[in-house]
């Protein structure tokens, strides 16, 4: 029995032994992590800022113009401005959250979304047959408004055409002031929306949806005046999407960049349905013209890459601490312990995606003029001096494997609606 015990004993020091090695490699481990990644990042943030790139929101995005200027200065955007602090559980516990104060009813952007009538639901249903009147409820106007602008798109029979169009300017009605309202904000040379840069991955983004619906609006209004053969009033509807597109434009973002391109795309269209059909007038082409030719896509996709930098760099250097929503104790000095192992192996992403946005920067003002077209891969192999640090190399092959699909889906169509 002695013998035995003297046995455990010294296997329980061997495995102590064993146990405490583990911890002082993984220790080591993390500490050279943590070490080869600041360096790594040290020397790309300085090869960068040695060509003038700005790797922060702060030196991206410009200083707010005068209220005169600014298509966002109007109390109609009071609603999505004034905001209030709200707790939000995510995976690495409690954070704060902004959300405007006011319901999204209250708000004055979209007081003109008053309930169907029954007269106006009655009329929805002849139209629209395949839709239930529970299903028109749930909809309610600016959806419908919506859908009868895709029929007047999809359906053949111009009499069918001009009764939706007829319908849909009705609808429409309760929204004509703040239509009006924004026709005379788009004239207005800049934009600039109080976005809580510093809330960085939790910054809300309340002026993207609203801009998009006031987009589908206009469009769909533009397109009824223009089966009505109301051109004048199409093509200053028209002209309203084009100025929106560029609403957006200083937003160092990709999900501000392909809301810019869907609402540009939605101009392009009804401009092409009235060059289809004959009727835009002279005048009324060469003001389309205009902004047309201003509008360089691909120069602002630039900047959004630059900007998609930003925000990486931001959620990379401020990485949580703690995991709050674990009430026990050990628990969450564990899971803090490897959520920040995660967070510093997480952080040598930075330099390759740095790297990454980098060559796509570069290539593209030198691609242009030889004929960047949709199939350019912008997004291609550039790993550099990644062999040099394994870790960063897996890294960037991540990257090569999760972004490129989605960077270069969005060259493409940016390319797209500049051609």
């Amino acid at each position: 029995m002695k013998r035995f015990l003297i046995l455990m004993l010294r296997v329980a020091k061997v495995v102590a032994a064993l146990v405490a090695l583990l911890l002082l490699a993984g220790l080591l481990m993390i500490g050279w992590i943590k070490w080869s990644s600041a360096r790594d990042w040290q020397r790309v943030q300085s090869g960068l800022k040695a060509k003038g790139e700005k790797l922060t929101f702060a030196e991206l995005i410009p200083p707010p113009p005068p209220d005169s200027e600014n298509f966002f200065a109007d109390p109609i955007w009071r609603g999505l401005t004034d905001l209030v602090p709200t707790k939000q559980l995510g995976i690495c516990g409690e954070y704060t959250d902004w959300e405007p104060r006011l319901p999204a009813n209250k708000r004055l952007i979209n007081q003109w979304q008053t309930p169907l009538s029954a007269s106006e639901k009655e009329h929805i249903q002849k139209l629209l047959p395949k839709e239930t009147p529970k299903e028109i409820d749930e909809m309610g106007r600016a959806v419908v408004i919506r859908e009868l602008g895709w029929e007047i798109r999809k359906s053949t029979d111009p009499e069918r055409r001009k009764k939706i169009a007829s319908l849909l300017l009705t609808l429409l009605q309760p929204a004509e002031p703040l239509l009006a309202k924004i026709t005379e904000l788009s004239k207005r040379p800049l934009a600039a929306f109080p976005i809580r840069w510093e809330d960085g991955a939790a910054a809300p983004l309340p002026q993207i949806a609203a801009l998009l619906s006031l987009g589908q609006v206009f469009s769909a209004r533009s397109r009824a005046e223009l089966e009505l053969g109301n051109s004048p009033a199409a093509s200053a509807d028209a002209l309203t999407l084009l100025r929106l597109s560029c609403v957006e434009k200083y937003d160092p973002l990709l999900i501000a960049h392909l809301v810019r391109l869907a609402i540009l795309q939605q101009a392009l269209s009804v401009i092409n349905s009235g060059i289809e059909r004959n009727q835009w007038t002279d005048a009324e082409l060469a003001d389309f013209q205009k902004p047309l030719e201003s509008t360089d896509l691909v120069v602002d996709f630039v900047f959004v890459l630059r900007g998609e930098r930003a925000f990486f760099n931001y959620c990379t250097e401020h990485k949580p601490t703690r995991i709050d929503r674990i009430n026990n104790t050990w628990d969450n000095l564990k899971y803090t312990f490897l959520t920040n192992c995660l967070w510093e192996s997480y952080a040598i992403i930075q330099s390759a995606n740095a790297n990454y946005i980098q060559h796509a920067v570069e290539l593209i003002p030198q691609e242009r003029p030889r004929g960047l077209n949709a199939t350019t891969s912008v997004f291609r192999d550039s790993r550099g001096d990644t062999e040099k640090n394994p870790l960063l190399l897996l890294w960037y092959q991540a990257i090569q494997a999760n972004g490129a699909r989605a960077m270069n889906t969005s060259v493409k169509k940016t390319i797209e609606a500049q051609t």
